[in-house]
């Protein structure tokens, strides 16, 4: 909390909205989030970040590191506006993510997703 609030949050409340959305997506259940957890860059390493599109600070990790974090945080940020949009129902969220059931929940369980925990709904 104390480094939160140390930040001077140019965004408002949006960007610190936002980066507690994504520790919420990223970081698994149960475990304490660290600072280094936190998702905050200095202006240069943002701007170069938003024009490539890509996670700031994976260009500087080696060629499969840099891959297997960024899968990870694309299947990671995927499931869980995936289920959100399907409402929390495992069998729209397949249908609209083009996938098997079985496959969905493989990737939940991989990523540390629960299904009750992400829509209150079960199907």
């Amino acid at each position: 909390m104390a480094f939160l609030q140390s930040r001077p949050w140019r965004g408002n409340v949006r960007e610190l909205q936002n980066v507690i959305e994504h520790l919420a997506v990223i970081v698994d259940g149960g475990r304490n989030i660290t600072p280094d957890d936190i998702p905050v860059y200095d202006d240069a390493v943002a701007e170069q970040a938003a024009q490539t599109g890509l996670p700031a600070g994976i260009m500087n990790e080696a060629f499969h590191l840099a891959k297997d974090n960024l899968i990870a945080h694309f299947e990671k940020e995927y499931l869980a506006r995936l289920t959100m949009r399907a409402g929390g129902n495992m069998s729209k969220a397949a249908r609209l993510a083009g996938i098997d059931r079985t496959t969905l929940y493989r990737l939940m369980e991989k990523h540390g997703f629960k299904r009750d925990v992400l829509s209150g709904v079960a199907d």
